[in-house]
């Protein structure tokens, strides 16, 4: 009985933290190869998949009425050209549709085209996709729960625009640039957040309480025209001597947190999971990897030049140390490794963020921390079993009644 009780306990275990659900069953899914995005929607059902193959696609008026997932092969070879169309190139009016890996390209620039219209929708998901030449490359109208990540809207007019009762849409981690007249242009909704985007030679129009900032010490967006503010002081507040990697005073009544660099969204697959890594540095970044011992490396382009700065958000889940001064930063120059400089750590409950600087000559750094999550759930497993075994000869002993 006893052992029998072990097994059991062991296998719940390893189920929960493993995170797999009891009962799961994988639903089957169709995919759908083309070279025709339309001909492909006519041919799917709810909850397909469609690949597109690359190429360039001459196809505009899309009308995507069905839950699918469209998927190209990568954004920068799988091009869908509306050709100069007056109207729209896509257009999503169900739930739960996913578009991915794709280049949404050349509408007219007269009247209101529009890379992507979402018409009354919700759980849409545009990632990792590239919207350029368009009036409005992205219209959220009348639709909730959009999310819009990892892209590239450029060379629009409005890049976003958000209007007509279109609450909790997330805008997250893109690069927004060359808009005319606004980047993000939002009328008369609330709950929207917008965080972690690269604001390049594009402002905001924004009517309605919408968020632009997370709390300290997580921070808002990157605005490159947010030449006048400095970085001398750390806090909530902004009133603590030494720099964070957030600028002191806030962004147009909008941006509480404006970070000082551009902002990098690295994703690490690890342990069935994907963590995003939160970077911004005056830096050329490479690549970043990370390493299943507690290590993060990032990979410079060496130059010459100024100090340089990185600021670091990682997930805890990913890594983490049980005391702060346990992390470690070094960078490497010249084949010689060195301390970070004005090396600063902070926290929230789901992030440790760290600041430091270095030469610009520096052509890597690592970041080292105590434990990674592998590396707990394995001492985990380890103590659970021994306090198992312990149990177990004390039940013998008859020194624990059950």
């Amino acid at each position: 009985m006893i052992r029998n009780l072990t097994v059991i306990v062991l296998i719940i275990l390893m189920l929960q933290f493993l995170n797999f659900p009891f009962g799961y069953v994988s639903s089957p899914q169709v995919i759908i190869e083309s070279k025709s995005l339309k001909e492909a929607l006519e041919k799917a059902n709810d909850g397909d998949t469609i690949i597109l193959l690359p190429g360039v696609y001459f196809e505009r008026e899309i009308d995507v009425n069905k839950s699918v997932r469209i998927v190209g092969k990568s954004r920068e070879e799988t091009i869908i050209d509306g050709n100069e169309t007056e109207q729209y190139i896509i257009k999503i009016m169900r739930e739960g549709v996913l578009i991915e890996n794709l280049t949404i390209r050349n509408t007219s620039r007269e009247g209101w085209s529009k890379g992507i219209i979402i018409y009354k929708a919700a759980n849409v998901t545009l990632r990792n996709i590239i919207v350029e030449d368009s009036i409005y490359g992205v219209e959220i109208w009348d639709s909730s729960f959009v999310t819009i990540t990892n892209s590239r809207i450029c060379n629009c007019t409005r890049g976003v625009y958000i209007h007509d009762e279109s609450f909790n849409n997330r805008i997250l981690y893109n690069m927004i640039l060359n808009c005319a007249e606004n980047g993000i242009h939002i009328e008369y909704c609330d709950g929207n957040i917008i965080c972690y985007n690269n604001f390049i030679n594009s402002s905001v129009f924004s009517l309605g309480d919408n968020t632009w900032f997370l709390q300290y010490p997580a921070g808002g967006n990157y605005w490159n025209g947010n030449i006048k503010s400095v970085d001398n002081y750390w806090g909530s507040y902004q009133n603590i001597s030494g720099s964070d990697g957030i600028l002191d005073e806030e962004y147009g009544n909008l941006d509480k947190y404006p970070y000082k660099g551009p902002i990098y969204n690295f994703q690490v697959a690890y342990d069935q999971k994907i963590f995003d890594i939160i970077l911004s540095t005056n830096s050329i970044v490479k690549n970043l990897h990370f390493i299943e011992n507690s290590t993060i490396v990032i990979n410079l382009e060496s130059t010459d030049g100024e100090s340089g700065f990185c600021r670091v958000a990682i997930p805890k889940e990913l890594m983490f140390c049980s005391n702060l001064s346990l992390w470690q930063v070094y960078y490497v120059m010249n084949g010689q490794v060195k301390e970070a400089d004005n090396l600063l750590i902070l926290e929230d409950a789901n992030a440790t963020y760290l600041y430091f600087e270095y030469s610009q000559r520096a052509n890597e750094i690592k970041i080292i921390s105590e434990f990674s999550s592998r590396l707990v759930i394995t001492l985990f497993f380890i103590i659970t079993g021994a306090l198992l075994i312990y149990f177990k000869r004390e039940i013998k002993k008859g020194k624990i009644l059950i």
